[in-house]
């Protein structure tokens, strides 16, 4: 009896020390953990394919409102109503075609961002990388943490061939 109360013993010390063990190289690797958080919409409005279709919008926008001019000049003289109503059509179908083209353009950029710090991450060995959106999904971090500007380099030169 004697003998399995020792070997009872020492299964404990044996179970504790594994459990233990176990429990410092959890706190160990959580400790280890690389995380950082990047602020999404200067990522966003400093990342050069934005700029560059923006500006794209921006000439379509400019041809386009060369042409609404030129239909809204049309309706004024127009004393035909079906006419009219044409025009009104071709103005409202410019300005749906800029807003979806400006929904894509988003979309676009977003995905290439996305991919690109998926990217960074993995390369530079982050655990994390957190979006600050203003939205309350990052409500704190130190700005030790922030790595928007390091990432923002490295996107724009993903996007130039680098």
């Amino acid at each position: 009896m004697q003998g399995k109360i020792k070997n009872l013993g020492w299964i404990l010390l044996i179970a504790n020390l594994l459990i233990l063990g176990g429990i410092g190289y959890y706190a160990f690797s959580v400790r280890n953990r690389k995380a950082a958080f990047i602020v999404n919409q200067r990522v966003f409005s400093e990342f050069l394919g934005k700029k560059e279709l923006e500006k794209k919008l921006n000439d379509l926008r400019t041809r386009n409102n060369k042409s609404v001019d030129s239909l809204t000049t049309l309706i004024r003289l127009s004393n035909n109503q079906m006419a009219v109503g044409t025009y009104q059509e071709g103005i409202d179908n410019i300005k749906l075609m800029e807003e979806q083209l400006s929904s894509q353009y988003t979309a676009d950029i977003w995905k290439q961002i996305n991919q690109w710090v998926n990217e960074y991450g993995k390369k530079k060995g982050y655990d994390f990388i957190l979006g600050a959106a203003g939205n309350g999904s990052l409500m704190y971090a130190s700005e030790i943490h922030n790595i928007t500007d390091q990432v923002i380099v490295f996107i724009n030169k993903k996007y130039q061939g680098d």
